[in-house]
C-alpha cells in the first residue's frame, strides 16, 4: 500500500506574521513548517522540500528581498509573499521571483481567501 504524504507549506516570518498565515492555512491540505528567520527558512527549503514557500515581509526590510532571491535560486516551487499591499511593494517582490503577492488585510478572513485561492492554482 502506498501512503501519500501531504504537501508542505513553509512559512517564514516573525511570530506575528507566521501566526496570521498559519491561521489562514487552517483547514488547508498542507503540513505547515515554520521558520523564524531567513537562514532557518533556507535550511527548511533544502531539507524539507516544501510544496510552497510563504514569506511574511515588506520591501522596507531588504532581508526579505534577499531571502526571496536566495530561495528562488534553490527551488522552483511557488513562493507567495504576504505584505503591506502597496503596489510598489507587490511589484518589487514579483520582479524578484515571487509567484504571488497577497496583501495583508485588516480583515484577516480576506487574507485567508487570497492565500487559499493562490495555493489552489498550483
Amino acid at each position: 500500500m502506498v501512503t501519500q504524504t501531504k504537501p508542505r507549506a513553509l512559512v517564514i516570518g516573525n511570530f506575528r506574521g507566521r501566526a496570521g498565515i498559519i491561521q489562514a492555512l487552517r483547514g488547508s491540505p498542507f503540513d505547515i513548517v515554520e521558520a523564524t528567520e531567513g537562514r532557518r527558512g533556507i535550511k527548511h527549503v533544502l531539507e524539507d522540500a516544501p510544496s510552497v514557500v510563504i514569506i511574511s515581509g515588506s520591501t522596507r526590510d531588504a532581508g526579505h528581498l534577499s531571502l526571496l532571491r536566495a530561495i528562488r535560486c534553490l527551488t522552483s516551487v511557488p513562493i507567495l509573499v504576504i505584505g503591506s499591499g502597496q503596489e510598489t511593494c507587490a511589484n518589487e517582490f514579483l520582479f524578484h521571483g515571487a509567484n504571488g503577492f497577497v496583501p495583508y488585510c485588516r480583515r484577516f478572513e480576506m487574507t485567508s481567501v487570497y492565500i487559499n485561492t493562490l495555493l489552489s492554482r498550483n
